[in-house]
């Protein structure tokens, strides 16, 4: 493979994890988004949505973990928001299962996130390969 063809192809599936995440990003309405409408939205089968993602090493669930995340850290740097209704806004039934959730991603509660006023890109997980063949 040449090396333009190559860096097309890896740039393709950026796009199209990127394209993912921005419909799953969009589909947050005090739930988990459902991955059915998510592969709906993007005009394909929800089998097709996973085997293309595995192709790139993603999980459904990274790019819902990598996106609930992004939002919640956009919405602390809001003072209005209470960290409850945060947790609800990105699906999770209750404040106790979002803070266990934003430790897992940060290393820091939610609070604590908001009391150091973080701003910069660290603390949201990164999409991580599947290890394996390709």
């Amino acid at each position: 493979m040449s090396g333009g063809r190559s860096s097309r192809i890896t740039s393709a599936r950026r796009d199209f994890v990127g394209e993912v995440h921005q419909v799953v990003s969009s589909s947050f309405a005090g739930r988990y988004p459902n991955i059915q409408l998510v592969a709906g939205a993007i005009g394909m089968s929800t089998r097709t949505l996973q085997r293309r993602l595995g192709e790139d090493g993603v999980t459904y669930a990274q790019v819902v973990a990598r996106a609930r995340a992004e939002m919640a850290r956009q919405m602390l740097r809001d003072s209005a928001w209470k960290i409850g209704e945060i947790g609800r806004t990105i699906g999770y039934s209750n404040a106790g299962h979002f803070t266990r959730a934003f430790l897992r991603w940060t290393g820091r509660t939610p609070r604590d996130f908001r009391r150091l006023g973080r701003n910069s890109a660290e603390g949201v997980p990164a999409l991580r390969r599947k290890p394996g063949p390709r």
